[in-house]
């Protein structure tokens, strides 16, 4: 279902344009993301634009649809004080894990 969302998806009025114009390793990224069986989630970019696959709809709950395509403090606003560090780590090139 993702997969389809993602393709349907007007990307043109996001921060990351038109979805052929994406570059290489973001595309690769997203292709990786749709095939995992595990949740996965992808803030791209600037604005870390959300993208996600079928397994993370149920950590979003009613976050999902209009998730997609918004920006991940947008979304997660609520977190954003708990998740800073991590998120800045990240950022810097840190990786995260989360169970």
């Amino acid at each position: 279902a993702m997969a389809e969302r993602i393709a349907a998806f007007d990307w043109a009025a996001t921060p990351l344009g038109a979805r052929e114009h994406w570059p290489a390793p973001l595309r690769h990224a997203v292709e990786l993301m749709l095939a995992m069986p595990q949740p996965a989630y992808i803030a791209w970019g600037d604005a870390l634009v959300s993208l996600y696959n079928d397994a993370y709809v149920p950590v979003l709950g009613d976050k999902h649809p209009d998730a997609l395509g918004c920006p991940y403090r947008v979304i997660w606003s609520e977190l954003d004080a708990d998740y800073r560090d991590a998120l800045d780590a990240t950022l810097a090139g840190q990786a995260q894990y989360f169970v």
